[in-house]
Protein backbone atom coordinates (compact mmCIF):
# COMPACT_ATOMS: atom_id res chain seq x y z
CA UNK A 1 0.00 0.00 0.00
CA UNK A 2 1.11 3.36 -1.02
CA UNK A 3 -0.31 6.65 1.13
CA UNK A 4 -1.93 9.02 -0.64
CA UNK A 5 0.46 12.09 0.19
CA UNK A 6 3.40 9.98 -1.64
CA UNK A 7 1.23 9.04 -4.99
CA UNK A 8 -0.06 12.90 -5.04
CA UNK A 9 3.52 13.86 -4.64
CA UNK A 10 5.26 12.18 -7.29
CA UNK A 11 2.12 13.17 -9.53
CA UNK A 12 2.65 16.70 -8.98
CA UNK A 13 6.29 15.93 -9.83
CA UNK A 14 5.65 14.70 -12.92
CA UNK A 15 3.02 17.48 -13.99
CA UNK A 16 5.02 20.56 -12.74
CA UNK A 17 8.70 19.49 -13.60
CA UNK A 18 9.82 18.31 -17.22
CA UNK A 19 11.68 15.48 -18.51
CA UNK A 20 8.15 13.29 -18.10
CA UNK A 21 6.20 13.52 -21.16
CA UNK A 22 5.53 9.99 -22.25
CA UNK A 23 7.05 8.15 -18.71
CA UNK A 24 5.76 5.44 -16.83
CA UNK A 25 6.19 5.08 -13.37
CA UNK A 26 5.59 2.16 -10.69
CA UNK A 27 5.04 3.03 -7.61
CA UNK A 28 5.57 0.74 -4.42
CA UNK A 29 6.09 1.26 -1.02
CA UNK A 30 9.31 0.16 0.76
CA UNK A 31 8.34 -3.60 1.39
CA UNK A 32 6.19 -5.78 -0.02
CA UNK A 33 3.69 -7.00 2.75
CA UNK A 34 1.09 -9.85 2.42
CA UNK A 35 -2.50 -8.77 3.53
CA UNK A 36 -1.72 -11.19 6.63
CA UNK A 37 1.27 -9.09 7.26
CA UNK A 38 -0.56 -5.60 7.20
CA UNK A 39 -3.28 -6.75 9.26
CA UNK A 40 -0.53 -7.45 11.91
CA UNK A 41 1.04 -4.18 11.77
CA UNK A 42 -2.42 -2.30 11.96
CA UNK A 43 -3.08 -4.58 15.15
CA UNK A 44 0.69 -3.59 16.26
CA UNK A 45 -0.19 0.04 16.46
CA UNK A 46 -3.66 0.30 17.18
CA UNK A 47 -3.18 -1.70 19.74
CA UNK A 48 -6.27 -3.97 19.06
CA UNK A 49 -5.64 -7.25 17.37
CA UNK A 50 -6.91 -7.46 13.60
CA UNK A 51 -7.29 -10.65 11.48
CA UNK A 52 -7.82 -11.62 8.05
CA UNK A 53 -10.59 -14.06 7.18
CA UNK A 54 -10.87 -16.01 4.04
CA UNK A 55 -14.05 -16.18 2.20
CA UNK A 56 -15.66 -18.73 0.03
CA UNK A 57 -16.76 -16.14 -3.17
CA UNK A 58 -19.13 -18.61 -4.41
CA UNK A 59 -20.91 -18.47 -0.89
CA UNK A 60 -20.92 -14.89 -0.20
CA UNK A 61 -22.15 -14.27 -3.93
CA UNK A 62 -25.68 -14.75 -3.11
CA UNK A 63 -25.67 -12.02 0.05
Amino acid sequence: MIHEADIAAVAARALTSSGHLGATYSLTGPESLTVRQQAAVLGRVTGRPARVETQDLDATAGS
